[in-house]
Formats: structure tokens, sequence, C-alpha cells
């Protein structure tokens, strides 16, 4: 690559991350506003209805996204047909998706008795399509590196979604209130994107020469499936296990509000720099050096951002979730505490799949992927089940959820991160020490915040949610900037 041209990547990649840092902090701000309000208007047991489905539903999602996405991204040149053959083969897998749905739909509310389950995969069946609608013009965006569009577009389609859902909360429409935020969340999305991207598909696409991208991008989707498979693992099993009673089902609506709330850090991170980084890697294979450099200013970013994200949160949790929803949610704060040491490293694992895909080694991400869901599996029913043994009451629907959450913690973060991630460096010939090295100072200074913090929330023991939060995250905040100095200097520079 010239250095004319590596260059101008550089430049554009430096733009999008700047844009991805500037999008995080809003939607932060948005989306936390938006769940407070849900959390005080709509139920415990109605999330726990929208927890129980949420899983299958994304599930064909994954084929409908992923793998079109990687086609549209990592080659060098698509043409006009080869576009369009894959924009109308993601619609039908959306049509496929929507079916099974519906099906899921009529199966869990047999499984448990539960009719409003029936009605609930009817009406989000359609969210499949409006998805694989949107699909192909938002790579598009990416794969020419318009964040700024792009993430306009993204903001403005949760700011309208989440102001219609908190509307309807206030109309008591309970668990259709969410429906409502998810629909018009995605109608948004998808006019947006489709103003932004001018492209538009051809009524008569040839599907010839989509063979290699099929089969790349169905690598690709087959291990996402897998890893969503993985994550979703642990609200499948508890709301096997617990889905048949009230309490039952407001510990999963519990569990899986405090997942996502965990979860919202790293997926605003990893999925806008899996857009910016998948095309820069892509276009940079033949430069073995720079290739090397970019996985390692990746890990460096998403450990400078989401290890002090993810102490600090740990330490905050219970207080904030009481902020947050009010005493109904006082104990989904300890399911977020167990949960929150994952981010440390699943922003990194999520932005493996970028590394995978850009080096063409979709098929050997497929084969960690299997092994990480295994192993995973394991931690999760090893949690279910040391939780009925430890907890003075093992029936206790809540002390499952905090089991379940401990073993995806302990073993997402002790047993699978560096295998994993060093098996992506090199299986994509790149050293994991070198890649990783420069981010010890992040770890180091977040650690040293974390302290800090863990004996202020000490000394603040006894004093009210509202008093404690604001004091933790300000010394959180100055201690990091403090300590982690050269760390943020560093950050900034990137957006430059």
């Amino acid at each position: 690559m010239s250095n004319d041209k590596s260059s101008n990547l550089d430049h554009a990649i430096r733009g999008g991350t700047r844009t991805i840092l500037i999008a995080q902090i809003v939607s932060q701000l948005i989306s936390l506003g938006v769940l407070s309000a849900l959390f005080r208007l709509v139920s415990t047991a109605s999330f726990g209805l929208i927890g129980i489905i949420a899983p299958w539903i994304g599930l064909p999602r994954m084929l409908a996204l992923a793998g079109v996405q990687v086609a549209l991204i990592q080659p060098d040149e698509l043409s006009q047909q080869q576009k369009s053959g894959l924009f109308w083969l993601n619609m039908l897998i959306g049509i496929v998706s929507a079916l099974f749905v519906v099906l899921v739909g009529f199966c869990l509310a047999s499984l448990y008795q539960v009719e409003e389950l029936s009605s609930l995969g009817i009406a989000l069946c359609g969210t499949s399509l409006l998805m694989a609608l949107a699909a192909s013009h938002q790579s598009l965006l990416e794969r020419r590196l318009a964040m700024k569009q792009l993430t306009l577009v993204r903001l403005t389609a949760q700011a309208i979604g989440g102001a219609a859902g908190v509307y309807c909360a206030f109309a008591k429409w309970e668990v259709w209130a969410l429906v409502v935020q998810q629909y018009v969340e995605l109608v948004v999305l998808t006019i947006g994107v489709w103003c932004c991207e001018s492209w538009r598909p051809g009524w008569s696409p040839s599907m010839r020469n989509l063979r290699g991208l099929v089969r790349f991008g169905g690598y690709y989707s087959l291990a996402n499936l897998v890893l969503y498979v993985a994550q979703n693992l642990d609200k499948v099993l508890l709301a096997w296990f617990l889905g048949t009673t009230s309490a039952g089902r407001a510990a999963v609506g519990m569990y899986c509000q405090a997942f996502n709330l965990m979860m919202r850090p790293v997926y605003l991170m990893s999925t806008p720099l899996t857009g910016v980084f998948m095309p820069g890697l892509s276009r940079l294979r033949s430069n073995p050096a720079q290739y090397a450099e970019l996985v390692s200013r990746i890990f460096r970013m998403t450990t400078t951002v989401l290890v002090p994200a993810g102490i600090g949160l740990a330490l905050v949790a219970p207080d904030l979730m009481r902020l947050m929803g009010g005493t109904n949610w006082q104990q989904a704060g300890w399911i977020l505490a167990a949960l929150a040491p994952v981010i440390l490293v699943q922003g990194m694992i999520n932005l493996a799949g970028s590394i995978f895909s850009s080096a063409g080694r979709s098929g050997w991400m497929l084969a960690g992927s299997v092994i990480f869901t295994i192993v995973l599996a394991q931690g999760v029913f090893a949690g279910y089940w040391l939780a009925g043994l430890v907890a003075e009451d093992g029936s206790d629907p809540i002390a499952r959820a905090i089991g379940v959450a401990t073993g995806v913690s302990l073993t997402t973060v002790l047993v699978l991160a560096i295998p994993y991630l060093n098996f992506c460096c090199r299986t994509v010939g790149v050293s994991f020490y070198r890649a990783i090295r420069p981010a010890a100072g992040a770890v180091f200074a977040a650690l040293m915040m974390g302290a800090l913090v863990f004996l202020l929330g000490w000394f603040l023991t006894g004093y009210q949610a509202w008093i404690r939060v604001p004091w933790m995250v300000s010394l959180g905040v100055a201690a990091y900037a403090t300590l982690g100095r050269r760390e943020i200097a560093w950050l900034i520079g990137q957006f430059k």
C-alpha cells in the first residue's frame, strides 16, 4: 500500500474513532435516561417476558446481519450485481427469521403457560425484517467509513425510539411499551441509512460470483451465531428453570437488564469500532507491520476505556440500580456487580471477530467460537448449581441469577479471554504479547482507581445511593484521569 493511501486510511480511521467517542458519550446518556424511566414505569415481570423471548429473536438476526456485513465490507471490490445479490439474500433470511420468531413465540407460550409470549412473537417478528432491510446500507456506509452520517442516524433512532417507549410506558402499556420502542428505533434507523446511502439494489440481481462471498460470510455468520449462543445461554437457562413463576420471571427480567446494562459500554465501543477497523484492517492485509500496529491500537483503545468502566461499575452497581430503578430493582444491582468484570475483556473478544474476518480467517474464528461456547456453557451450569448449594435459600431465583452471573464472569475473564485472544492473534500472524503489552498502563491505572473507589465506598457505608454514587464516580474519574493520564493523552491523540 502506498504511503498516500496508508495516510488517507489512517486519517479516515482516526476521524471515525473520534466520531465514535462522541457518539458513545451521547448514546450512554440517552440510554441511561431511557432505562431509568422504563425501570420505574414498567414492571420487572414485563422485562422478564422480553428477557425470555429476546435471545430467540436475536438468534436468526445473527444470520441476517453478520454474514452480509462482512461480505460487503471485507472485499476490496464489489460490483453492483454482487451488492444486489447480497441484499436480496439478506432479505430472504430476514423473512425466514420473522417466521421463526412467530413459531418460537407459540412454543414458549406453551412451555411456560404464558399466552402473552405468543402475542409477543407475532408482534416482534417484523423487527427481523426491518433489521434486514437496514443491514446492507449500514454496511455500505461503514465500508466507505461514513461514520459521522451513520452515527447521527443511530443516535437519532435511539433517542426517538426511547422517547416513544417512555411515552407508552407512561400510558401503562407495560411490555408493549418495550415493543413500541424497538419498532420506532428500527423504523427511524432504516429510513435514515437509506437516505444517507444512495445505493439501491437492482430488481434482477445475479447470484453468480457470490459463491466466495457467501462462503466467507457464512463462516463468519456461523461463528457469530455460536458466540451469540454462548452469550445468551445464561438467559435461556434461567428462563428454562425460573420462567414458570412470576417471581422467576422477575428474576429473569432483572438478570437480562443487568446483562444488557453491563454490555452497553462493550457494544458502544466494539460495534462502531468494528465498522471503522474492519475496513481498515482489510485494506492493510498486504502490510504485516501496519496490520499488527493497528491490531495493537484496537486492543489498547478498548482497554483504556473498558477496563476502568468494568472496575467502576462493579463497585457502584448496587447503588446505581437502586438509583435508576428504585427499590424494585435493588437486587438487580448484585447481579450487575457480578457481571461487571466481563467488561474488562468482552470488548476485545467482540473485536476479535473483525481481526479474524479482515485476514480471511473466518473458518478459524468458527472453530475458536465453538470451543469458547463449550467452556462458557460449563461455567454457566456450574454457577447455577453452586448457587443452589451456597445460598441460604437455594431455591431463591435471585440467588440463582447471581450464581449464573458469577459463573459467566469467572469463566470469561479467568479461563477464556487470554487463550481466545492469543489464538486470534496467532491465526492472523500477530504476536499477542506485543499486541497487548501497550495496554498494561491502562490496566494498572484502573486497578489503582478501583482501590481508591472501594475505600471511599467503605467510608460512605450507610449513606443513601444518591450520595454514594456521585462521590464514588467523581473520585473514580479524577483518579483515573490522574493515574492514567498518559493513556488518556494517547487515546485523545487517536482522534486527531
